[in-house]
């Protein structure tokens, strides 16, 4: 039967007729009443059927108002199939608030008054065909966008004869000639291409709707020469054998929501020629569409004709199977939610669900995590927190929580484990529940009413393993930033995206509940990958599939994800070994034609076969490769962009898979080896030579010094964990925007945050802003940010005002400076000099009673510590190139540089040869590095004025450094914790020295750690400094 495009109310639509249904009555089922007019329900054939199994049934076609009365009484979901006067009574009558009311709006409607006389605030969704009709509808009209789904009409691709074709002189056009239809475009275009080759034919399939577009065609046909070339032969009852002998299909329409009939042709092999409607480009690919009568012409004329595509098209964008789904999960979704809203309707039974949180650091987060799920309206849930030894507060929350409710139980690490593997493990193992869902402690539940979604949802299908919603995203403070919307995926779908999106998953397991039997019946444990510390989710998503996992997704927002930088998706290193992990597991246990595309093997025997499967796989790879290495791959913007040398370091897992999969291929056949030669000799260009092996006397000391890092760290973290928060202090930064005070700010911020204190840092200051809230202002204490800060009032009010001490170039302008300090009226002013030095060089301020507190540099625990790394690089060194200390590096910096070329420099003033670092990514290369490079002013070296940050850090890092004699080091470090050369000769022989000495550069290393650490050169030490003058 041909389908009828686009059916308009009170046309004499050629049709069954449709009689009132209902299927024998079963009490577990629930009932969908479907409203339509006569004639107009061609389009619910298939629906009805993929539902009937489900649901009971009854299609009403509706001859007066009284039958739209009785069916809602009756239904639980109502349906109506247009948008039309119909869904306008419905959606007002007194019972449409208590129903579940679906309207489905095909394309025409949009532009008629129906659509303003629905009562849209008692409709639940509107389905409509096609994106540009509900932009349209969501720029004209007041819809909320939220509730329209785009659902087009599906195509049953088995019911169309494909067959290859080729091109040839017969030309279709199926459907309505009207005003909608172009037709005086129609005629014009075809008579463009007969004018080309008189042997071109339209035959049209369809009726005309109106008697001047038939005088106009009979008229036009005869004035044009056309009448043994346009045969009208009306519609067609088997429109599968009339398009049997066509070669194109023609599209002349000035808007449609899909045109069906060209999806129906397209399904035999048919090629496509579609005049370029409103909304064309988001239903076709723009390679089957015109815009001048002129391209159409050519589209014809071209040589290209591909049945096959034509086909996997509509197959792969528009298949029936796939848009029932998507009504029939849309519907499963309302029947959810129509039971979740019955607050008074308790489910016969609640089973038990267990709730699991995996926690480590996130006891800012954890109040609310907790929360979201004790505030849930389902109450028969227990909680199982899960602490990875946090070294912040959040045992003893953990341990508050368990005093104060029953149903929650802790679980204490002694050791952190790495991942959250060992956590979700322990979570199943201990769980009673008859479901469970895991969460990070920094995530929490979007609303009440989750839990029992989800369990509602089992309830309905108890054949289910496992039910899951959507993601929603927010930032650190839970501000919203967007929503990942699922849907439900078959087994070879979740393969092939798995794969193809290079190991990113599409189905959710923090957004879920899990029924435990899964695992039980299945003898069924957590797939542990060493190198999968990201994406254990995605594997195992895997992992169940062959189990025959049972899924089903509901349209419901219902978790929040926090986005920030100590998110494990962040962890590029480990990114890229999990993807591995994930891709890999797919190459191994699954059908390569699951998951590769493109992967036609016809005409190939077997060992070409194997060649290309091979090929294919390094292809995916090399893809993932460039993505990263471009930098693209992370799946948000965050602060710690990565530098080019960190992300070559990171992808040699890629070159190095990419390399097996290229030599599989050529061991078989040498069918692509010119590519495979272009793509190895690419990667080559970013090989490192990276060997590390777990036996070497280096490598075991430096799983010492790291070791011994992590027990420093662990120690000097807790003693500082939240110290300060009893004291309610807000502290207010004005900051520099580039240089060193640029980032030693934002460390500074880290630090007091973790000591318990609010700290916001302003680039400039706003006039009208309210700062007085805050206890201590903050900034550069020299004329420019002291007039800035004039500029607001209420900074006056800010009790304690701290400025860094700023020398300026003359006598006279210190002069000025102090006085501007003077009225200022600084409590104090910060030097990081030594305190004998700031006497003397500081001497006219004390001289004018201005009080100088030392600060010395010192290193940030949070983000500087020892990594079990190997070696790369000889040499690293970072640091700004100024005019200040040019000297100094042509003598300690230049001769090393000029001689060694494996070396990492960074910093601004280097030209080419050198970048800018983010301050956090430094850390890679001081632990990366065999020597790292330091070097101080003349001035340091006359006095005892400071030592750089540098000096800290690299100690802190456990990496062997290499420094001048500044004259406060003695009283630091010793010759036994780093390499310290007097003059800049003996500065470049202990370099030549040192670099093939590893032992000895780690035994230094290690000194340097363990008395970075004893004597706290800390910048917790520095700033308890500046808060111990308020408290």
């Amino acid at each position: 039967m041909q389908s009828e495009p686009d059916s308009i109310d009170g046309l004499d639509v050629e049709s069954n007729k449709c009689i009132v249904t209902e299927d024998i009555k079963k009490e577990n089922k629930n009932k969908i009443a479907f409203f339509v007019k006569d004639g107009l329900d061609s389009f619910l054939g298939d629906i009805i059927e993929s539902l009937t199994e489900k649901y009971e049934i009854k299609k009403i076609v509706v001859k007066e108002y009284r039958q739209i009365d009785e069916g809602m009484n009756w239904a639980d979901i109502c349906w109506f199939e247009w948008c039309d006067d119909l869904v306008a009574y419905g959606s007002k009558v007194d019972l449409a608030k208590a129903k579940k009311i679906i309207c489905r709006l095909h394309s025409y409607e949009a532009f008629t008054d129906y659509i303003s006389n629905v009562n849209w605030r008692n409709v639940d969704n509107l389905i409509v065909i096609c994106k540009h009709i509900k932009d349209f509808i969501v720029e004209n009209f007041n819809i909320d966008e939220e509730m329209i789904s785009v659902i087009p009409n599906g195509i049953d691709e088995t019911k169309w004869r494909f067959e290859k074709k080729t091109k040839g002189f017969n030309i279709a056009y199926v459907g309505y000639i009207n005003y909608k239809k172009g037709p005086m475009l129609l005629l014009h275009t075809f008579k463009a291409i007969y004018d080309k080759d008189s042997r071109y034919k339209l035959y049209i399939a369809g009726a005309f709707q109106d008697s001047r577009d038939v005088l106009y065609y009979n008229q036009m046909i005869r004035e044009l020469g056309l009448q043994n070339n346009i045969i009208y032969e009306g519609w067609q009852k088997d429109l599968d054998n009339w398009l049997e002998d066509k070669a194109y299909i023609l599209c002349t329409s000035v808007l449609e929501s899909q045109n069906l009939s060209v999806m129906q042709a397209m399904c035999k092999g048919i090629k496509p020629i579609v005049h370029n409607f409103v909304g064309a480009k988001n239903v076709y690919d723009k390679k089957y569409i015109w815009n001048t009568i002129d391209d159409a012409v050519s589209m014809i004329e071209a040589e290209d004709y591909i049945s096959d595509e034509y086909r996997k098209y509509v197959v792969d964008n528009y298949s029936l199977t796939r848009n029932i789904d998507k009504i029939i999960q849309l519907v499963g979704n309302l029947i959810v939610n129509l039971i979740v809203n019955q607050e008074d309707e308790k489910l016969l039974e609640e089973p038990l669900v267990t709730i699991g949180i995996i926690n480590y650091n996130y006891s800012k987060y954890l109040d609310e995590s907790v929360e979201s799920v004790l505030n849930q309206i389902y109450k028969n849930i227990e909680i199982i927190i899960v602490d990875d030894c946090s070294v912040d507060e959040s045992i003893e929350k953990i341990q508050a929580y368990e005093k104060k409710y029953k149903n929650i139980k802790g679980i204490f690490h002694k050791e952190n484990s790495g991942s959250a593997y060992r956590g979700i493990e322990e979570i199943m193992e201990s769980s009673k529940g008859e479901y469970f869902m895991m969460l990070s402690a920094d995530d929490f539940l979007v609303d009440m009413k989750v839990i029992k979604r989800y369990v509602t949802a089992f309830v309905l299908d108890s054949d289910l393993d496992y039910v899951y919603g959507n993601i929603k995203v927010c930032d650190e403070t839970g501000n919203d930033k967007g929503i990942w919307s699922y849907r439900n995926y078959t087994d070879d779908e979740v393969i092939f995206e798995v794969f193809n999106r290079k190991g990113s998953g599409v189905i959710p397991f923090s957004a879920g509940l899990f029924k435990k039997d899964f695992y039980e019946r299945n003898n069924l444990a957590l797939l542990k990958d060493e190198n999968n510390r990201v994406a254990g989710d995605t594997l195992n998503t895997l992992v169940n599939l062959k189990y025959g996992w049972k899924r089903k997704y509901v349209n419901c927002d219902a978790v929040y994800y926090r986005h920030h930088d100590s998110n494990m998706t962040y962890d590029l290193e480990n990114r890229v070994k999990s993807i591995i992990s994930v891709m890999e597991y797919i190459v191994d246990n699954f059908d390569e034609t699951k998951y590769l595309k493109n992967l036609n093997q016809s005409g190939l025997d077997k060992k070409a076969q194997k060649s290309r499967k091979y090929y294919l796989i390094g292809v995916s790879y090399y893809e993932a490769y460039t993505i990263y290495l471009n930098g693209n791959g992370m799946p948000w913007e965050h602060s710690s962009d990565f530098d080019m040398e960190q992300i070559k370091v990171y992808v040699q897992p890629f070159i190095n898979i990419i390399e097996k999969y290229m030599s599989k291929s050529l061991i078989y056949s040498d069918l692509y080896h010119k590519d495979i030669e272009n793509i190895l000799n690419e990667i080559n260009t970013h090989k490192l030579d990276i060997r590390i092996n777990r036996i070497e006397k280096e490598y075991m000391r430096q799983a010492e010094i790291t070791n011994k890092g992590k027990e420093l760290r662990r120690n000097l973290l807790g003693k500082y964990r939240e110290k300060y928060k009893k004291h309610n202090l807000k502290i207010l930064i004005n900051s520099v925007t580039n240089g060193f005070w640029k980032y030693s700010f934002l460390s500074w911020k880290q630090v007091l945050n973790y000591m318990g204190i609010k700290v916001d840092i302003i680039y400039e200051i706003d006039p009208h802003a309210n700062y007085d809230d805050n206890d201590i202002f903050i900034n550069l204490a020299d004329k420019v940010y002291i007039d800035n800060s004039h500029f607001n009032k209420s900074i006056e009010g800010i009790k304690n005002k701290v400025g860094l001490i700023s020398k300026q170039a003359s006598a006279e302008l210190d002069l000025i400076n102090i006085q501007l300090c003077k009225e200022f009226n600084y409590k104090f002013l910060i030097s990081p000099l030594a305190e004998e030095t700031n006497t003397s060089y500081f001497g006219n301020w004390t001289k004018n009673n201005i009080n100088i507190v030392n600060v010395p540099f010192g290193f940030n625990p949070l983000i500087y510590y020892p990594e079990n790394t190997d070696k790369i690089y000889d040499y690293f060194f970072v640091g700004t190139n100024s005019y200040l200390k040019y000297k100094e590096t042509e003598k300690y910096l230049i001769p090393i540089l000029s001689k060694y070329k494996n070396g990492i420099l960074r910093g601004s003033g280097w030209g080419n040869i050198g970048e800018e670092l983010n301050p956090g990514n430094s850390k890679f290369f001081y632990n990366r590095s065999k020597i790292n490079l330091n070097y101080h002013m003349d001035i340091q070296k006359q006095m005892k004025n400071e030592v750089n940050e540098r000096t800290f850090i690299i100690g802190a890092c456990g990496g062997f450094q290499l420094v001048d004699n500044p004259k406060l080091i003695d009283e630091l470090y010793t010759k036994d914790d780093m390499a310290i050369a007097s003059d800049e000769y003996e500065y470049e022989e202990m370099f030549e020295y040192y670099l093939n000495k590893p032992l000895e550069r780690a035994d230094k290393a290690y000194n340097a750690l363990v008395k970075t650490y004893e004597k706290n050169y800390s910048l917790f030490d520095r700033i308890e400094k500046i808060l111990q003058e308020f408290v």
